[in-house]
C-alpha cells in the first residue's frame, strides 16, 4: 500500500466513525504517524483529502462497473451484473463511500 493510499484508507476510516466536521487535522496526523506540518505538505486542506477520497470511491465503482458490463452482451444480464458488481463494491469499500455519498456532491 503506498502512502497515499494509506492515507485514504485511514482518513476514511476515521471520517466514516467520527464524522468529517468532527474529524480534526490533528487526528489525521496522528493517526498516520505524521506532524501535521507533514499532513499539509502532503494534503492541502482536509477538504483536499476527502476529495482524494471521493475520486478513488468512484474510480473503483467505474472499474467495478466497466468489468461487469464486459461479461456479457445480454442486456438483463448486463443489468444484474452491473447492480451486483456496484453493491459488492460499495460493500468492499463501505468507510470510503459512506462518506462521499453526502459529501462529493458528484
Amino acid at each position: 500500500m503506498t502512502p497515499a493510499e494509506r492515507a485514504t484508507a485511514v482518513a476514511a476510516g476515521l471520517f466514516a466513525t467520527k464524522g468529517y466536521s468532527a474529524t480534526s487535522t490533528r487526528e489525521l496526523s496522528d493517526a498516520l504517524g505524521i506532524t501535521k506540518g507533514t499532513f499539509y505538505h502532503h494534503f492541502p486542506s482536509k477538504e483536499e483529502l476527502l476529495m482524494q477520497i471521493c475520486d478513488e470511491s468512484l474510480t473503483r465503482i467505474s472499474a467495478a462497473a466497466q468489468q461487469a458490463l464486459e461479461g456479457t452482451t445480454v442486456p438483463l444480464e448486463r443489468l444484474e451484473s452491473l447492480i451486483r458488481q456496484h453493491v459488492l463494491t460499495m460493500l468492499a469499500d463501505q468507510s470510503l463511500h459512506k462518506r462521499c455519498s453526502s459529501s462529493c456532491g458528484r
